[in-house]
């Protein structure tokens, strides 16, 4: 298997940690409330560095964490931090460090909650006369 570092060829102990983790917080970020905690952590903004990791393994857990983030339940606190990083991913996209569909996930989710939250102050002030 890919994880057993131990091959001439294989992959760093920095690389399988890397991926572990990457996949350790994609699994969790399936349920909101743990999604918000990722999105909160101070290191947050590096995540993104993972994206342009030279290990092709690394860069596509990468995108699989920025995918789930993009899934599910709306939040607003995944949206800010996710905002906070599209630049980056739209730059690693054209640089083909990043899956296009990973990045237009993101963009989609961000752009889409805007308009969830216009609607809804909308509607609020609709029924506020």
């Amino acid at each position: 298997s890919w994880q057993s570092g131990h091959q001439p060829n294989g992959p760093s102990d920095l690389v399988v940690a890397q991926v572990n983790l990457l996949i350790t917080f994609t699994n969790l970020a399936r349920k909101k409330a743990a999604k918000e905690q990722i999105a909160q952590l101070p290191q947050w903004p590096n995540i993104v560095h993972f994206a342009d990791s030279f290990d092709p393994i690394v860069r596509h857990e990468a995108g699989q964490l920025f995918y789930e983030m993009a899934s599910g339940q709306d939040s607003a606190t995944c949206r800010d931090a996710l905002k906070d990083v599209t630049h980056q991913l739209k730059q690693l996209t054209r640089a083909s460090r990043i899956s296009p569909i990973v990045s237009q996930r993101v963009i989609d989710y961000v752009n889409q909650s805007d308009k969830i939250i216009l609607a809804q102050s909308w509607v609020r002030g609709v029924i506020g006369r």
